[in-house]
């Protein structure tokens, strides 16, 4: 009797091992499959109290919500943002290459949760249909190591955080004509240079993301266009000046360059709107400001829109009526899903 009793009590201790080595290895299982797809989609994995985790780095800041933005001056845009009440997602500016990337302004906009969007300019301030930076220059190589000191200087100030640069904007004229940029006329050209000061920053920061930004979209713009591999966001100017009457509705305008624009399969930043009142009225401003608003609600490749103003004529500050039009604009376009 005594003998089955410990027979069974040896088997049934086999049984609890054999459960216990079958559970412990389904559960080291389970347990590197979690780590594993974690750290594949760069979340925390197993942290310890010694160990800070490791966030992800987001490939891009929007797709598939939709940010505002307003172009600055001054660093702090606190005394716009009063006016509308309601604080940008993205801060723009100019930077020409007689100046420096790593600012007031960019380390107020990364230390204040702004996405910094640049516009980058290969030339000096005073430049304009000629530039000391040719874009031969810049293929061959002569300029590499400013390139690569200010995309550093970038990263060094906003670490991980996104930037936008849009580099060598409103590229895009007919084949040998330099109208109001250096960088126009030459689209085999302007794309040998803008890959070179691209592949630059890929060796610097995945969190560098690049703009390219024509003026319109026409067959000839397609010409300038990089490829796939080296462009994050497709941008377009939509600035309404008071010669264009025939663009007095937002949708209209866009709607004329859509087809090219959004050919490229890219998520779509109107890097530059504003409304120029000057010849014009309050109330015509307001009413465009509106057909903006309601136009990019239901345009879901747009991702982005910042109001662009460099005279009063332009500014949204023109009249109580444009203020409020944009007021009410940004805070319905922050909203959409």
């Amino acid at each position: 009797m005594q003998n089955n009793i410990l027979r069974r009590l040896i088997f049934a201790s086999q049984i609890g091992f054999f459960v216990l080595l079958v559970g412990s290895a389904v559960m080291f299982s389970i347990f590197s499959q979690q780590q594993t797809h974690a750290e594949a989609n760069g979340l925390p994995g197993n942290t310890t109290a010694n160990k800070e985790p490791v966030y992800p780095i987001q490939p891009a800041p929007w797709y598939g919500s939709l940010s505002t933005g307003l172009y600055i001056t001054d660093p702090n845009p606190s005394a716009k943002e009063k006016l509308l009440d309601h604080k940008a997602s993205v801060l723009s500016w100019f930077v020409h290459w007689d100046g420096k990337m790593d600012n007031e302004k960019l380390a107020y906009a990364c230390s204040h949760g702004y996405v910094p969007q640049i516009t980058w300019e290969s030339r000096t301030k005073d430049e304009i249909q000629s530039s000391r930076y040719s874009l031969d220059d810049i293929i061959a190589g002569k300029y590499d190591q400013f390139i690569r000191d200010e995309l550093e200087s970038v990263k060094k100030t906003c670490k991980d955080q996104s930037v936008i640069i849009r580099f060598d904007h409103e590229m895009d004229t007919k084949i040998g004509r330099i109208g109001w940029y250096p960088w126009q006329g030459n689209p085999e050209q302007y794309i040998a240079a803008w890959k070179h000061v691209v592949s630059i920053s890929h060796e610097i920061s995945p969190t560098i993301k690049w703009l390219w930004s024509p003026n319109r979209g026409v067959q000839v713009t397609k010409q300038y266009y990089p490829g796939e591999e080296w462009v994050d966001y497709v941008g377009i100017t939509i600035n309404r000046n008071p010669k264009q009457f025939h663009y007095n509705n937002f949708g209209t305008f866009y709607g004329d360059n859509q087809l090219v624009i959004e050919s490229f399969g890219k998520p779509i930043i109107i890097s530059e709107t504003t409304y120029d009142q000057e010849g014009g009225t309050a109330a015509l401003k307001a009413e465009w400001i509106n057909s903006m608003a309601a136009y990019i609600a239901t345009n879901p490749k747009i991702v982005s829109v910042s109001w662009f103003e460099s005279r009063i004529g332009q500014s949204f500050e023109s009249s109580p009526e444009s203020i409020a039009a944009l007021k009410v604009a940004y805070k319905a376009l922050e909203s959409r899903k």
